[in-house]
Protein backbone atom coordinates (compact mmCIF):
# COMPACT_ATOMS: atom_id res chain seq x y z
CA UNK A 1 0.00 0.00 0.00
CA UNK A 2 1.39 3.41 -0.94
CA UNK A 3 0.81 6.85 0.49
CA UNK A 4 -0.09 8.16 3.90
CA UNK A 5 -2.83 6.20 5.63
CA UNK A 6 -5.29 7.15 8.37
CA UNK A 7 -5.68 3.81 10.11
CA UNK A 8 -5.70 3.84 13.92
CA UNK A 9 -4.89 0.76 16.04
CA UNK A 10 -4.13 -0.21 19.59
CA UNK A 11 -1.98 -3.12 20.68
CA UNK A 12 -3.02 -5.47 23.46
CA UNK A 13 -0.05 -5.88 25.79
CA UNK A 14 -1.61 -8.42 28.14
CA UNK A 15 1.28 -10.36 29.69
CA UNK A 16 -0.85 -13.54 29.72
CA UNK A 17 -1.10 -13.63 25.93
CA UNK A 18 1.37 -15.62 23.83
CA UNK A 19 1.15 -13.00 21.09
CA UNK A 20 0.32 -9.32 21.07
CA UNK A 21 -2.67 -8.32 18.98
CA UNK A 22 -3.33 -5.19 16.97
CA UNK A 23 -6.98 -4.09 17.00
CA UNK A 24 -8.42 -1.30 14.82
CA UNK A 25 -10.03 1.64 16.61
CA UNK A 26 -13.27 2.89 15.08
CA UNK A 27 -12.98 6.63 14.70
CA UNK A 28 -15.93 8.81 15.65
CA UNK A 29 -16.26 12.56 15.43
CA UNK A 30 -13.24 14.70 14.68
CA UNK A 31 -9.87 13.04 14.14
CA UNK A 32 -6.62 14.27 12.60
CA UNK A 33 -6.80 12.40 9.30
CA UNK A 34 -3.95 10.73 7.42
CA UNK A 35 -0.43 11.52 8.60
CA UNK A 36 3.03 10.01 8.86
CA UNK A 37 6.19 10.82 10.80
CA UNK A 38 4.20 12.16 13.76
CA UNK A 39 4.74 11.79 17.48
CA UNK A 40 2.34 10.30 20.01
CA UNK A 41 2.30 10.38 23.78
CA UNK A 42 -0.19 9.19 26.42
CA UNK A 43 -0.86 11.25 29.53
CA UNK A 44 -3.65 11.09 32.11
CA UNK A 45 -5.91 8.75 30.10
CA UNK A 46 -5.55 10.75 26.86
CA UNK A 47 -3.44 10.22 23.74
CA UNK A 48 -1.86 13.17 21.95
CA UNK A 49 -0.85 13.07 18.29
CA UNK A 50 1.67 15.77 17.52
CA UNK A 51 2.75 17.18 14.15
CA UNK A 52 3.62 14.98 11.23
CA UNK A 53 3.37 14.88 7.49
CA UNK A 54 -0.14 15.18 6.03
CA UNK A 55 0.86 14.60 2.41
CA UNK A 56 4.01 14.15 0.34
CA UNK A 57 4.63 17.91 0.48
CA UNK A 58 2.71 19.24 3.50
CA UNK A 59 3.76 19.07 7.16
CA UNK A 60 1.81 20.17 10.23
CA UNK A 61 2.60 21.19 13.79
CA UNK A 62 -0.95 20.55 15.04
CA UNK A 63 -1.77 18.70 18.27
CA UNK A 64 -4.76 16.34 18.41
CA UNK A 65 -6.17 14.98 21.68
CA UNK A 66 -7.76 11.53 21.58
CA UNK A 67 -9.91 10.40 24.51
CA UNK A 68 -10.43 6.62 24.41
CA UNK A 69 -13.37 6.91 26.83
CA UNK A 70 -15.47 8.95 24.39
CA UNK A 71 -14.37 7.43 21.09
Amino acid sequence: MNGIMDDFYYIGLDKDLDQYSWTPINKKGQYPGPRARHGMVASKDKIYIVGGQESDVRSTNSIFEFDPETT
